[in-house]
Order: structure tokens, then C-alpha cells, then sequence
């Protein structure tokens, strides 16, 4: 198989920029596409002084290079990238495509059957560990499809990720990633009433963290989330629409199954309303500043 060298980036949006950043810095060639708003504008410009590049449109982008690496918001986005005739007419026969979104198993199945004809290499895999993870290299990495093509992939993954799990068909990477989003999402509903009770019990916060952190309490939910919620900083981290979409793809694939859990988190996100853009530890303003 031939060496990966040129990418073409599909998705600067909080994970996917530091992500094309540290691809463009590790020294493999870095395509993208910057949107009129100013963020991806911003954002552009940021990839281009990482040693990027910025093109007017993904068919530009996807011209001659050897992989199409894409994280994108949802579904909805995904299929109008991959199942665009313009862009997949420019690609190279047989390029690779590496996806790393949180969407349905359903949706790349789809993109990966329509891009059968031009003997792509499609392989799944979606990330766990945040902006900060993927500022630092520190993703967990869920890589599904035919062991070749992910052993192929393997100098991107090490740019990418510190963790990297292989699972054998496509589809299997978000089926997990729908898993890990469902006990996220549950834990952060846990931590905003934890917080709760540790506000009413009159409780040191910083002192609270330090404890429960290393106790039988402690979740990766807690550790990165209860300072967040302590000092009222919900500015940054993944965003609660994410989120949100990702609890429904995980209630989706769970139907027939009993998760009243799993439903009842689901409602206390529909009472958080207008934090889409914020992180989703924002949901612990439902029970600090409930509504009358």
C-alpha cells in the first residue's frame, strides 16, 4: 500500500483543528477547506501557520492525495461531504478514507458503500478524549475495518492518539463510541447532582475534587468536569449539542431495549435549553439555577 503523505482534512471545528494541526506539524501534507464564518476563518488561518494548507473547496482538497480524513458534527454532515458526485469524482481511485466522527454506524455504512465504486479504503474511527486530547495526542482511538488498511493508517493514528483499539468491521467504532457517549452523558447528569449536595453540605469544592478524585466516586466525568462546574467556566470542552446528539444516536440504537437510566438523562438534557455551543457540564445549571 502506498505511504500516506497528503491529507485532505475534512472538518477544522474544535477536535478537527488540533487534530489537522499536529498531522501538518508531524510533516504530512495538510489540505483543508476555511468557511466564511469568522471561527472557520479563525480557524484556517491557524492550520495555514501549522505548516497547512488552505484550499476553496473540498474538491480542490481531495485531489491527488493519498487519504480523506474527516470529523464532522453528524450525520446530516457527513453525507454531504462523502456523498457529494463533485468531490467524489475528484478523488483518486482507490484513496483511503478515514473517519473519525461521532454518527451512526447506518451513515458510514452508507458512504462506504457508495464509494465501493471508486475502490476506496474506508476505515472507522472515532475518538475519545476531548480538545484536549486532541491538542496533546492523547485520543483513544477505536479503529474498525480490514486489518490492512488500519496498519496502514498507523503513522496518523500515533500523531493522533496515545490508546488505539482495533475492532473488525466497519461500523463497529461508532457502535462503541455511541456506548462510550451513552456513559458520558449519564455520568454528567451523576456529577450535577453530586455537585448539588456537595454545595448543600456546605463542602470545601477544591477539597471535595482532591478526595473524590482518587476514591470510588471518581469518573473521567468528574476529574475533568466538577472544576469546570465550580468556577462556572463552561466556555470551552465538547459541546452539549454534541453531546445531546450523541446520547440520541445511543437511545436510537438501544430501542427495544430497557435503559430508564439512560431515557431519564435524556430529559433532563431537553431542560437545558440554549447551551448548545457550550460545554455540555453546563447541564449542571438545570439543578443550580432551576427555573420557577
Amino acid at each position: 500500500m502506498t505511504t500516506v503523505k497528503r491529507i485532505a482534512f475534512v472538518g477544522l471545528g474544535a477536535m478537527g483543528l488540533p487534530m489537522a494541526k499536529r498531522l501538518a506539524q508531524a510533516g504530512f501534507e495538510v489540505c483543508s477547506v476555511m468557511h466564511k464564518t469568522q471561527e472557520n476563518q479563525l480557524a484556517g488561518q491557524e492550520l495555514e501557520a501549522a505548516g497547512g494548507k488552505i484550499v476553496p473547496s473540498y474538491v480542490e482538497a481531495v485531489r491527488g492525495v493519498d487519504l480523506i480524513l474527516s470529523i464532522l458534527p453528524d450525520d446530516a454532515a457527513l453525507e454531504n461531504v462523502y456523498l457529494d458526485p463533485e468531490i467524489f469524482a475528484a478523488a483518486p481511485q482507490g484513496v483511503r478514507i478515514l473517519d473519525m466522527t461521532s454518527c451512526t454506524a447506518t451513515a458510514l455504512k452508507k458512504v462506504a458503500a457508495y464509494w465501493a465504486a471508486k475502490k476506496a479504503i474506508v476505515v472507522d474511527a472515532p475518538v475519545s478524549g476531548g480538545i484536549g486530547g486532541a491538542a496533546s495526542g492523547g485520543l483513544t482511538i477505536f479503529a474498525a475495518g480490514d486489518d490492512d488498511a488500519v496498519s496502514a493508517l498507523a503513522p496518523v493514528f500515533a500523531v493522533l492518539g496515545k490508546n488505539m483499539f482495533r475492532l473488525p468491521s466497519i461500523g463497529d467504532g461508532k457502535s462503541i463510541k455511541a456506548v462510550n457517549q451513552m456513559l458520558a452523558a449519564v455520568n454528567a447528569v451523576a456529577l450535577a447532582e453530586a455537585f448539588t449536595l456537595t454545595k448543600k453540605l456546605g463542602l470545601d469544592l477544591e477539597k471535595t475534587y482532591e478526595i473524590i478524585r482518587v476514591s470510588s466516586g471518581t469518573s473521567y466525568v468528574f476529574d475533568h468536569k466538577f472544576m469546570k462546574i465550580a468556577t462556572n467556566d463552561y466556555s470551552s470542552g465538547f459541546k452539549f449539542k454534541l453531546m445531546k446528539k450523541d446520547l440520541g444516536i445511543a437511545i436510537n440504537e438501544a430501542k427495544g431495549l430497557n435503559i430508564p437510566l439512560t431515557t431519564l438523562a435524556s430529559s433532563i438534557y431537553d431542560k437545558c435549553v440554549g447551551n448548545d455551543d457550550k460545554d455540555y457540564s453546563v447541564l449542571a445549571t438545570v439543578y443550580l439555577n432551576p427555573k420557577e
